[in-house]
């Protein structure tokens, strides 16, 4: 239930909810872009931050945190071009903390992987071999990466719009008898999303469109499958299709109605 507060004179006041998702996306502007929310405007002020911020990442998940510097060819008090580039922006330091459970599976792993590589080879518990790969590393990264724009919350600011639609027909192609239904939520802005459901509100399909490394980029997931099953990149002078999910492999698919008759691939889950 929500409450009410007092003010100072006594009036009722309404703070502010947050999600968790909605606080992470200020977290992730105040260290990554903080100029976008006006804040943590000198290097000093920001790097505080990130000390502050990995520190309780630390405090609740273990590690230890040496510090934030900067990268060797900078000036630490320079602001000039600061956090536009990886030569001018700040690196925290981590180390292990003895309340860690482990040296391979910890909240760190997926980030800087060989970073600790010569105090696992001096344990007598754990393996390099217990390291996630870097493939592995990549897509936990990309899992992440898309938390911020999860469905129910990456919509708040972009013109939003819900469709319910059945099966396509015209005048040149034989109706079919299928009584399917699907709401389809459309968002367009910097990017566009779109997630379509059953009428159990079961997602089916979710795609994203983005313009990455230069070209018109998709990623498709099918159903609530994590991370995205495919991508899809206008490159190399047609489209370049690949996925980053190591569960799921390219096959020939049948050809059928869904390929038009035509050759086509099949990406599924490899069992």
């Amino acid at each position: 239930m929500l409450e009410c507060s007092h003010s100072k004179r006594g009036e009722l006041t309404m703070p502010k909810y947050l999600l968790p998702a909605e606080l992470a996306e200020i977290v992730c502007g105040l260290l990554v872009q903080p100029a976008l929310l006006n804040e943590l405007k000198t290097p000093a002020t920001h790097k505080a931050f990130m000390q502050d911020i990995g520190e309780l990442v630390a405090k609740h998940c273990g590690g230890q945190i040496d510090g934030v510097i900067m990268p060797e060819v900078r000036d630490e008090d320079s602001q000039a071009d600061y956090l536009t580039s990886p030569d001018e922006t700040p690196y925290i330091v981590v180390s292990p903390g003895q309340d860690m459970h482990s040296l391979t599976d910890n909240v760190w792993r997926h980030h800087a992987r060989d970073g600790w590589l010569d105090h696992i080879k001096g344990s007598v518990e754990e393996s390099p071999d217990e390291l996630p790969t870097h493939k592995e590393c990549a897509v936990r990264r990309y899992t992440l990466q898309r938390l911020l724009l999860q469905e129910e919350t990456s919509h708040a600011n972009l013109p939003v719009q819900v469709v319910r639609m059945c099966e396509y027909s015209t005048d040149d192609v034989e109706q079919t008898d299928s009584s399917a239904e699907f709401n389809v939520t459309m968002a367009l802005g910097g990017h566009a999303m779109l997630a379509v459901k059953d009428t159990d509100s079961r997602l089916v399909m979710a795609l994203t469109l983005l313009i990455e490394n230069g070209v018109p980029s998709v990623h498709v997931n099918a159903g609530d499958t994590d991370p995205s099953v495919l991508h899809i990149r206008a490159a190399h002078g047609g489209l370049v299709l690949s996925t980053d999910s190591l569960n799921h492999d390219f096959s020939i698919s049948p050809s059928d109605q869904y390929t038009y008759g035509r050759p086509g691939l099949l990406l599924k889950a490899a069992y």
